[in-house]
């Protein structure tokens, strides 16, 4: 306990203000590592889905599997921590709304639908690009299933971020119930 202590004594106290700049920083990268991984993860999916496609067998590597959990993990985590306190990002605090806002998150969930489609489109693409050669991409086909894939997924995340509403509203409830 005496090293921390000294350590302190040699930083000083915290700058609220750099370590507000600090936490915007790591927020950024924190972002970036996500979405890298995230079309990563879905790129040598698809590729290896295109290669058993050619080969008859579908194989993963156990690399990818690590990180597709980890980053599974991650997210859930950092979801639940999000519900506990009843926040969606530094905009949107769900404890502070009456009701749903639902254009909010219909916005958000549609951006979402969009950037999956053209993640799907593309990385779908390149991989059989890579694989059969760029005669046999079928890009018209990517589209549609990238469209479905969006849809589906627009719908699924603006059901996810009504439930995460509800339960930080359940749980302000509570809050509110136990405090008196």
């Amino acid at each position: 306990m005496k090293l921390i202590d000294g350590w302190k004594q040699y930083f000083g106290e915290k700058d609220e203000r750099e370590y507000a700049e600090m936490n915007r920083i790591y927020k950024t990268g924190f972002l970036m590592l996500i979405g890298g991984l995230c079309v990563y993860l879905y790129y040598s999916l698809t590729l290896a889905q295109v290669r058993s496609v050619v080969t008859d067998e579908m194989v993963i590597d156990g690399s990818t599997l690590f990180i597709l959990a980890l980053l599974l993990i991650t997210c859930l985590v950092c979801t639940i921590m999000q519900v506990r306190k009843g926040i969606v990002d530094e905009h949107v605090r769900f404890s502070d709304a009456e009701v749903f806002p639902s254009g909010y998150f219909g916005l958000v969930s549609s951006l979402t639908g969009v950037a999956v489609v053209v993640l799907f489109m593309l990385c779908r693409g390149v991989a059989e690009a890579q694989v059969l050669g760029m005669n046999q991409v079928h890009w018209l086909v990517n589209l549609a299933m990238g469209v479905g894939t969006g849809i589906f997924t627009s719908f699924l995340a603006y059901l996810v971020f009504y439930c995460i509403f509800r339960a930080a509203k359940s749980r302000q409830k509570k809050m509110a119930g136990g405090q008196r």
